[in-house]
């Protein structure tokens, strides 16, 4: 993957970071002291990809769904990394490619990138399939609202069956929960707690005037999201 804006230490400019998989490194992206180090985990990626527009595009070919196929899996789902960071909804590149992974043979795609919670929806495909596609699940853990008015990002259940002899896949319950992330002070500590946005009751530590803006937030994305692809849950 080496090329012109691609570098091992900085990733793909603009689009993602990187750093050596080497364990001498760990303190040098940490900043921990060497000594302080007992154990070290390495986690390596299998393979890299990425999608939309700029230097480095992947293709994902209806031969590569087949051959999982192929090897017994009933079901691909594929995570995309795409959009840009504040998008509100997909953008047309994001539209095209969800379609394009349709095509191939997806059959559940869930979208990330974006620090937003974006729309979903089951789409029809002309084999007669029926595709999941999350354009974009938000931030779990991080997040930018700054307690404001935004929901951080959101819990997706599918419940999926699959029928062996018409070799056909079926949603049969699907439900998304909004979550917020708190923040308060602990004495000198910064504390975090990942809640569900529409709790019907005040999470410990948190503000009432959070708490406001956590449900007005809840109401809004429920609205935008609606029930059609997937029902709401408060908690």
């Amino acid at each position: 993957q080496l090329g012109a804006l691609r570098d091992l230490d900085y990733g793909i400019y603009p689009y993602t970071t990187s750093s050596n998989a080497v364990a001498a490194y760990a303190p040098v992206g940490s900043g921990l002291p060497t000594a302080k180090l007992d154990e070290v985990v390495g986690v390596v990626k299998a393979y890299s990809s990425c999608v939309g527009e700029g230097p480095f595009v992947c293709e994902w070919f209806g031969e590569g769904a087949q051959q999982l196929r192929d090897a017994g899996a009933e079901v691909v789902i594929v995570l995309a990394h795409w959009g840009k960071r504040g998008d509100t909804e997909p953008s047309k590149a994001t539209l095209e490619q969800a379609n394009a992974l349709a095509r191939a043979g997806a059959d559940v795609i869930l979208g990330t990138g974006p620090t937003n919670v974006h729309r979903m929806e089951k789409k029809q495909m002309d084999d007669g399939r029926t595709v999941f596609v999350a354009y974009s699940l938000g931030n779990f853990l991080t997040d930018d609202s700054r307690e404001t008015n935004d929901i951080t990002g959101m819990v997706l259940h599918l419940e999926m069956e699959w029928n062996s002899q018409t070799q056909t896949l079926s949603f049969r319950d699907c439900w998304y929960m909004p979550t917020w992330i708190m923040r308060w002070r602990d004495g000198n500590t910064a504390r975090y707690r990942i809640v569900p946005a529409g709790s019907s009751t005040l999470p410990e530590n948190m503000t009432d005037s959070i708490y406001v803006n956590m449900k007005k937030s809840y109401q809004t994305l429920t609205d935008k999201l609606g029930t059609e692809a997937a029902a709401p849950r408060a908690e």
